[in-house]
């Protein structure tokens, strides 16, 4: 025979109470004070849904001898990989869309990639524009989120799949790598891809470098790297003993420094960074190849 069950309130408490008595308030309670309801009752969760001697008025479970705020159980989640899946779109040839390309193998992010290719000035088409009004490449979407920006699409990425191995949660070291990333889109970027345009673009283009450019550029460039050169003398990294995505940003305007002719030689820990630290990550050589497929017979 089943025994209904009263309670009343004292204090923070739950007691037997007077047989027919309400307990309103108990929106705050939560399922467990639900569950030890149904539990001491002998109730099973059909009948707690509302089946036999009990019922669902609302948001209130009526249970004979018990009024309770009824919590509905949640809805299934979604598998992480489900989750965090992002929709990118770009052509690895560009500076930013290696960022982005490298980034997310570092921190194993799945994604589903989508090709624009930039010779063709995919992203200038209105289907792209819809996306990213800038008609820069890359930009991403998860769900109704439109994300450009090749710095926020990682950082996205990076919470979106707790990869705080190479974002950290911790406030200052945090800081830290979102300082490098805003100076390399702001200031470092600009500077070498002045050397990649003459260089490595006007080549594609069948088209003369302006050595004059280069020229007017090259102090400046120097002294960018050689703020760079400074942090690195006294850490692997540029945010620590561990690489980070500030570290794949900054990395991204100098990939192809073979080809950009960048003067490495004049900023040794700069260049051991580069070429000891960078290109010998697993992520870096993974997605080499899509550039220089990208770049195709031209270069």
């Amino acid at each position: 025979m089943r025994r209904a069950l009263t309670l009343r309130r004292r204090g923070d408490r739950v007691v037997p109470g007077e047989r027919g008595r309400s307990v309103p308030g108990w929106a705050g309670a939560g399922p467990a004070l639900a569950s030890s309801v149904v539990l001491a009752s002998r109730f099973t969760p059909s009948r707690a849904r509302g089946d036999l001697d009990g019922s669902v008025s609302g948001r209130w479970l009526r249970i004979p001898g018990v009024r309770l705020p009824f919590m509905p159980p949640p809805a299934p989640s979604k598998s992480n990989r489900e989750a965090a899946m992002l929709k990118v779109y770009l052509d690895p040839c560009t500076v930013n869309c290696r960022k982005v390309l490298a980034g997310l193998d570092l921190m194993g992010a799945p994604f589903e990639r989508v090709h624009v290719d930039y010779f063709t000035e995919g992203h200038k088409k209105p289907e792209f524009l819809a996306i990213n009004p800038n008609g820069a490449l890359p930009a991403a979407t998860d769900g109704d989120l439109a994300l450009p920006e090749s710095n926020a699409i990682l950082q996205y990425a990076a919470d979106l799949n707790g990869a705080s191995q190479h974002y950290p949660k911790d406030l200052k070291r945090r800081a830290d790598v979102n300082r490098w990333m805003l100076w390399e889109a702001a200031t470092w970027f600009p500077s070498c891809y002045v050397y990649l345009v003459e260089y490595v673009v006007k080549p594609l283009l069948a088209a003369q470098p302006d050595e004059s450019i280069i020229e007017k550029e090259a102090p400046n460039w120097h002294r960018l790297a050689g703020i760079l050169d400074a942090r690195l003398a006294t850490s692997a990294w540029l945010s620590g003993d561990g690489v980070t995505i500030a570290d794949i940003a900054v990395a991204a305007p100098m990939h192809l420094h073979a080809l950009q002719r960048l003067p490495l030689g004049e900023h040794p820990n700069l260049k051991r960074w580069m070429t000891e630290g960078i290109e010998q990550l697993p992520s870096w050589q993974r997605t080499q190849d899509a550039v220089m497929n990208a770049l195709g017979p031209k270069q």
